[in-house]
């Protein structure tokens, strides 16, 4: 079954005025990569904000070394994989999804932007 992008709608009242920078509400289903493909794609704004604060924290931590951040991130995925194997492969399929879903949505996002926003957000 090939999965849907499902169109988030609301009715606007009069007089209504949105919470601005709220996390938005998006709605999935499918296999994780599916899903991740959908969150990307619908949450891609408010995940590219999120990743350039992610990015900066990080950063400054590290004393602006890209290569450390990639060494920690890639430390990180081999104790996902070896503390919960069982849910370790779908969590990353799901992240690569997410990737995928952002960058259909027209943002320069990649999978250790979404896996460090995953262990730091």
């Amino acid at each position: 079954m090939r999965s849907k992008i499902l169109p988030i709608t609301c009715e606007k009242k009069e007089g209504f005025v949105p919470i601005p920078d709220v996390k938005p509400i998006v709605f999935v289903y499918g296999s994780p990569a599916e899903m991740g493909y959908q969150y990307g794609y619908q949450a891609a704004a408010y995940i590219q904000k999120v990743l350039n604060g992610i990015w900066d924290s990080a950063l400054r931590m590290c004393g602006g070394d890209h290569k450390l951040i990639e060494r920690y991130l890639k430390k990180y995925e081999e104790a996902l994989f070896r503390e919960l194997p069982d849910f370790a492969p779908q969590a990353i399929e799901q992240i690569k999804g997410t990737a995928r879903g952002c960058r259909a949505a027209g943002y320069d996002t990649d999978f250790t932007d979404i896996w460090l926003a995953c262990n730091l957000y």
